[in-house]
């Protein structure tokens, strides 16, 4: 009864968490997210069971819903983070290629200048 109870608040605040995707993808990356999720929480809950953390269902349903609740979100925001990156990179391809170059660029005399100064007749 707990579960459901659980399951329940757990699907009206996961609810609210899209991506900037076509849905189909949205609901297919979600559906990722929800089983690693899952997983985590699992073996989470188990460990604390085989460790005597807590003995009783209400304590473990509860830890299962808190944990899988937090990884979920953890890695939505990562996920979510990734795609607007890749979209924003993706928009402004050529600011972000002279952007890299002028990175690879500064990289490599910083590199070639720390080089200098620590081994001064190699290069």
């Amino acid at each position: 009864m707990m579960s459901a109870i659980w399951s329940f608040i757990y699907g009206k605040l996961t609810d609210p968490l899209d991506l900037p995707l076509v849905l189909w993808q949205q609901w297919l990356i979600l559906a990722v997210i929800g089983v690693i999720a899952y997983i985590i929480a699992y073996y989470a809950v188990r460990d604390m069971y085989n460790n005597s953390i807590f003995e009783s269902g209400f304590m473990g349903s509860l830890a299962h819903w808190l944990i899988r609740l937090a990884v979920f979100v953890f890695v939505w925001a990562i996920t979510y983070g990734v795609i607007a990156a890749g979209k924003f990179i993706y928009s402004h391809r050529v600011q972000s290629l002279v952007s890299a170059g002028i990175l690879a660029v500064v990289g490599l005399v910083a590199w070639i200048v720390h080089r200098k100064k620590t081994h001064p007749f190699r290069f």
